[in-house]
């Protein structure tokens, strides 16, 4: 909104954080609840202003290749890392395509604004604020050798309890619930390449396991899973119905 007003030359607005939206005041929303980020997160923005230190944009998939300690991050916690970073007004993230083969190719820049570029490594971060269920780390299997590769992140607060008792749930599963998590999942993989989105933006892996178990078959039972909005419904309510229809028990 500030963007727009600016936009439009309105000089007697204030320009303040409204403080109610996602992106004002990410600590209290409902659909994805915010946490503080950890210190092993704050240190990989560290690296991320220094990496960026009188440097043009670059891509965020470059800029993570180039920042060591971000290695082992999982693309969709790089990259909401990144947002708080830009929420905390120490980074720009902005949209950008290019054209490769005849085909127009979406990707996001990041550069230091000038709050972030006056940074040292002994200034105190702004309160950087992440999805509270963002864990983001590779496998060991997909992580470089070496000693870097051994030392393991530790997860978000309270995610191995939440991930423990859908794992839990999930061994008690009917046939026809695997097979629709299974037919859920595919599905969010080719959205997500279609839009080329990371494959949370449809919706995480909470989501996932909350539709399984509800097997929503309407618009209107699907608006009463929290996690789906009138504009993610109206944009994939139909498909995700059309599924848990499928796949729904005898």
């Amino acid at each position: 909104m500030a963007m727009l007003v600016r936009h439009f030359g309105d000089t007697e607005d204030a320009n303040n954080d409204c403080g109610v939206c996602d992106w004002c005041n990410p600590r209290e929303t409902l659909l994805q609840p915010g946490r503080d980020a950890t210190e092993q997160e704050r240190a990989i923005v560290r690296d991320a202003l220094t990496a960026l230190a009188g440097r043009k944009p670059m891509s965020t998939g470059k800029l993570q290749q180039e920042v060591p300690s971000a290695a082992r991050l999982e693309r969709n916690a790089w990259e909401a890392l990144l947002n708080a970073s830009a929420r905390a007004g120490i980074l720009f993230c902005e949209e950008a395509t290019f054209v490769k083969d005849g085909q127009t190719i979406a990707y996001r820049t990041v550069s230091a604004t000038f709050a972030g570029s006056r940074m040292t490594p002994a200034t105190m971060l702004p309160e950087l604020i992440v999805p509270g269920d963002m864990i983001g780390t590779r496998s060991q299997a997909n992580t470089p050798s070496g000693p870097r590769s051994q030392a393991k992140e530790p997860a978000a607060p309270g995610y191995e309890e939440r991930r423990s008792r859908r794992e839990v749930e999930k061994s008690h599963w009917t046939a026809a619930q695997s097979a629709l998590e299974t037919a859920l999942r595919e599905w969010r993989v080719q959205q997500a390449k279609t839009l080329k989105q990371p494959a949370f933006f449809i919706f995480s892996d909470a989501l996932l396991h909350t539709l399984v178990r509800e097997r929503p078959q309407s618009p209107a039972a699907l608006r009463q899973i929290a996690g789906f909005g009138p504009m993610k419904v109206e944009r994939f309510g139909g498909d995700i119905c059309r599924i848990c229809a499928a796949h729904a028990s005898a």
